[in-house]
């Protein structure tokens, strides 16, 4: 058994620098990533760079992120994406091994993830990748402390949870999208991924709503499927019929409720188009922009009406 003389989590942060000094300064490291990965050659690495951002989307030129370590080995470019076990980022419309798949066909490099074997060999991304080097195989040109901390990476690689629906996670992007063209005054709060039971836009209340002194801070939620925005107020859903009585909603086309489930918050509703995530949103394009213009209504009545709103907070304490 070989004991390790670290005893704490290793970042990959420092995995990188150990492997990027590996690049630069030992032969016997870069023989043997040559011999994995096939290429010709001799010698240490001609370039070696760490944290390059990828290249931009050239119709936006968004921040895509970085290349954990970018070489040029044997005349061969490759981009060099290190995991232990961190997710995969998201970004750009692209989850990160699409991302380096993009840069690599722009600069024309090739790909590679590095990481411990457990990692490579359940993630199922990993096959996005042109190459896939482990840990382990490189492990024996290390020794004492550069191979204790390799070797305390491998001990705590895992794999967590992927986007389990990118598909849905690219089309709440085309909806943020979408936000920002129509009502750019409200915003969505980010949740960029997107589990199977998702299908609601939440809205950044702080940066969407004027937040009235003296009033509760509500929240929005734009359900796709339920095809309804609704404003939600808590501790005021067991006065909703005292609300409705008050008549100052007539002729909005809103519906005052509690809801079922939470029947001490009060929800201000509009109906809106059905819409369904798991259908191509361009197909679903004007529906979209419909909702959207809905929410874009209730948030303008919440901030021009502070005065009912209070009127609503005084019958409820009487």
């Amino acid at each position: 058994m070989i004991e390790m003389r670290i005893d704490r989590r290793i970042a990959e942060s420092e995995v990188d620098a150990l492997f990027a000094a590996a690049f630069r300064e030992s032969v016997a490291f870069c023989e043997l990533v040559r011999a994995h990965l096939g290429l010709a050659g001799t010698g240490a690495a001609e370039r070696v760079a760490v944290q390059v951002p990828h290249v931009a989307d050239a119709a936006t030129g968004a921040n895509l992120g970085t290349i954990d370590i970018d070489v040029t080995l044997a005349g061969v470019r490759l981009l060099i994406e290190n995991k232990i076990s961190a997710p995969w980022s998201y970004a750009g419309g692209a989850v990160q091994p699409g991302r380096y798949a993009r840069s690599g066909a722009a600069c024309g490099a090739r790909t590679v993830l590095l990481a411990p074997r457990y990692y490579l060999a359940r993630s199922p991304k990993a096959v996005h990748f042109d190459y896939r080097l482990s840990y382990e195989s490189l492990l024996p040109t290390f020794t004492g402390d550069a191979c204790d901390l390799l070797l305390c990476a491998i001990d705590q690689a895992e794999v967590p949870p992927e986007y389990p629906n990118e598909g849905r996670t690219l089309f709440f992007e085309e909806i943020g999208r979408l936000i920002a063209q129509i009502a750019p005054e409200i915003r969505e709060s980010r949740k960029p991924d997107r589990n199977d039971d998702s299908y609601t836009v939440h809205l950044d209340i702080p940066k969407s709503l004027v937040l009235h002194a003296g009033l509760p801070k509500p929240k929005v939620f734009l359900q796709l499927r339920e095809a309804n925005v609704k404003l939600m107020i808590k501790g005021w859903g067991r006065h909703s019929h005292l609300i409705r009585k008050l008549g100052e909603t007539e002729g909005t086309g809103m519906t005052i409720r509690s809801l079922p489930r939470y029947p001490m918050t009060l929800a201000v509703i509009y109906l809106t188009p059905i819409i369904d995530p798991e259908t191509p949103f361009e197909s679903q394009r004007d529906r979209i922009g419909d909702a959207i213009r809905t929410t874009q209504r209730l948030c303008a009545w919440w901030n021009r009406n502070p005065d009912v709103l209070r009127r609503w907070q005084t019958a409820i304490a009487a």
